[in-house]
């Protein structure tokens, strides 16, 4: 992989494969598997949740999926890691290296991201940030992060904040990203962001002055 920005489309959320029908898990991985042979530039993210780790069939995911993303950590405040424990024990990173050829680590979700706002405030909190993701991404042997703030300038249990928080938000979050970036350069190690564009947050985003990276 390469260390270019760029918008992870997820597609499939592995939460919910191998929590159907037989058959519709069975469509599902039938349609990734012509999308890959029609499209071989064709990138399909997925996401693993914790809960999900023990049970995963990783040779049937990754015959479907080109970036299998672990879901999730979480970042502090002050720009520390949180939630370790949803990390893939050894063995199960083990055996999913040996199927996937992209591994990567969430961080962030519904409910997992009330440390986002004032972790992307500061350059110093931003810099812990990204060099203990640093530190997880090659003590694991991990391809990347994915940010996933749900959501800039947003609180649950009181909505959006103000336009100028919301565009502070966005700031932080580019250069989040673009320091990432720098950081990953060297290893070729890839920044992913799942974003929901939803009216508000365009808004936002331009506001802050977006990034204009790829779509992955």
């Amino acid at each position: 992989g390469d260390s270019r920005i760029g918008t992870a489309w997820h597609l499939l959320h592995l939460g919910f494969l191998g929590g159907g029908s037989a058959m519709s898990n069975g469509l599902l991985i039938t349609l990734l598997a012509v999308f890959r042979m029609v499209a071989s530039e064709f990138a399909v993210y997925a996401y693993l949740p914790e809960w999900r780790y023990d049970g995963a069939n990783y040779a049937d995911i990754c015959k479907v999926v080109t970036h299998l993303i672990f879901f999730s950590v979480e970042v502090t405040p002050d720009g520390n890691l949180a939630a370790l424990d949803r990390l893939p024990r050894k063995g199960l990173l083990q055996e999913a290296r040996a199927q996937c050829s992209n591994l990567l680590i969430c961080v962030g979700g519904n409910g997992r991201s009330a440390g986002f706002s004032r972790a992307v405030a500061s350059k110093r909190s931003r810099s812990r940030f990204i060099a203990a993701l640093v530190r997880l991404c090659e003590n694991l042997g991990l391809d990347g992060v994915d940010y996933n703030w749900e959501y800039p300038g947003y609180h649950f249990g009181s909505g959006y904040a103000s336009e100028d928080a919301v565009a502070r938000d966005y700031q932080g979050l580019i250069a989040l990203l673009r320091e990432t970036s720098a950081a990953f350069a060297p290893s070729g190690r890839r920044v992913t962001l799942a974003y929901y564009p939803d009216g508000r947050q365009i808004a936002g985003a331009l506001a802050g002055k977006g990034p204009s990276g790829e779509v992955r």
